[in-house]
């Protein structure tokens, strides 16, 4: 109706899945016949964190989704941002994980938690740096580091990998160790 177009029906939905899953598989065995192709994973959804921002100078506009990676971002992906504390004396920076596409964050899907602990001081003084790692898998692994003491607070989201064995898991999250370096740093760039 939006498009105001009637849905193709000459494809058969059930074979277009099953050639679909035989490409993945081929790709995925490193098959010779399939050398040429290239599949991409994308995020589905954007990834991020509740914020409160600064209105007027005093006030706050709290439960801001700010999204650290976007919609349709190729992935795997790793994305960093820094926030700083908003009150005086901030001893705690409790960060919820949402996935969704709302700018309101308490309107999207909330995934997880993690508590940073700041030294305290006056607002605006201590710096986190929010670096966010996906994999096609549906892992995702959250790295707070305080900036003025280099204290790295951590969480894994596995809610959309619970099925995938611990072994699998611990692999994956190694190779997701290499994309949290940006490339300026890796060794045969410096």
């Amino acid at each position: 109706r939006v498009f105001r177009q009637l849905p193709d029906g000459r494809v058969d939905p059930d074979h277009a899945v099953a050639l679909g899953a035989a490409v993945q598989a081929g790709l995925v065995s490193k098959h010779q016949g399939l050398r040429d192709v290239v599949m991409t994973d994308l995020a589905p959804f954007s990834l991020g964190i509740d914020t409160a921002r600064r209105i007027s100078g005093k006030r706050y506009s709290t439960n801001r989704f700010e999204p650290l990676i976007e919609r349709n971002t190729l992935l795997p992906a790793s994305r960093a941002e820094t926030f700083v504390t908003i009150a005086d004396n901030q001893s705690e920076f409790a960060m919820q994980i949402f996935q969704g596409e709302s700018a309101i964050a308490s309107e999207n899907i909330k995934l997880g938690d993690l508590f940073v602990y700041l030294p305290r001081g006056p607002a605006g003084q201590e710096a986190v740096n929010v670096r966010f790692t996906y994999d096609p898998s549906g892992l995702l692994a959250v790295d707070a580091t305080v900036l003025s003491t280099n204290r790295t607070f951590s969480n894994v989201i596995d809610n959309l990998a619970s099925a995938m064995p611990a072994a699998e898991k611990a692999k994956r999250l190694k190779e997701m160790e290499a994309l949290k370096l940006d490339v300026r740093e890796q060794a045969e760039n410096v």
